[in-house]
Order: structure tokens, then sequence, then C-alpha cells
């Protein structure tokens, strides 16, 4: 088995599904698709690479943990709308990505929705 993702794995990976350059990912905009982004990063941080809120708020330059946490609840919410689509796409993708990366099948499927198959195809705009 490989080792888990490193955080800026991750957001390599979420800057391309999801179409938003690493530095805005990183930076402090709040454009609704960057900030979109972001969360997902951040929440898909926290799951797929073991490390701690402190680990992923300095990785992405943020001042506090507590950052993390807010990202995390509100990409967990916007999830469950139905306009959450995007997040729930890039979310699951990512998950597919990282399964099959960090050899963990367990992973496969935990975010999947019956929508979705295999990579998303509109997910760059379907946030525009």
């Amino acid at each position: 088995m490989t080792d888990s993702p490193t955080i800026e794995a991750v957001i390599l990976a979420t800057a391309e599904i999801m179409a938003v350059p690493i530095k805005s990912i990183k930076g402090k905009s709040r454009l609704g698709h960057i900030v979109e982004a972001r969360h997902v990063a951040m929440h898909a941080a926290k799951i797929f690479t073991g490390a701690s809120d402190r680990q992923i708020a300095k990785a992405f330059n943020c001042a506090s943990h507590g950052t993390i946490l807010h990202a995390i609840k509100q990409n967990e919410h916007y999830m469950t709308c139905h306009y959450g689509k995007a997040r729930k796409e890039a979310m699951a993708w990512l998950a597919e990505q990282f399964a099959k990366e960090a050899e963990l099948p367990e992973l496969r499927g935990q975010i999947s929705l019956p929508f979705m198959v295999g990579q998303p195809t509109n997910i760059k705009t379907a946030h525009a």
C-alpha cells in the first residue's frame, strides 16, 4: 500500500477538476467558484491525507484551524443541497482518484452518487 496523498496533491487535483488556479485556492478571494473549490480542497485534504486541521490550515495559508472546520461544515452542508452538484461531483471524483492511488478500496464510492459514472465531464462549467 502506498502512502496517503499529500495536501498539495489534493489541492492540485481539486484545482484541475474545478478549473481554479492553485494560487486562488490558497488565496483569500471570496468569489463563489473559488470559495467552492477551496472548501472542496480543504474537506478532501481532511478526508484523504490524515493531516490535522492545523497542518491543513498551514498548507492553505490560513490564520487558524477554525477556517478548516468552517470549510468542512460548509462543504458538507452544500453537498446536501440541490445546487451543490459541482461539490458532490468533485468530492466523488477525488475519492475515486485517491482511493486508487492509496490503494484504499474502502474509500471508493464513499461519496459517490447515483449520477456519477467515471470522471465528471462538466464539472469545470458547473460552477460558472
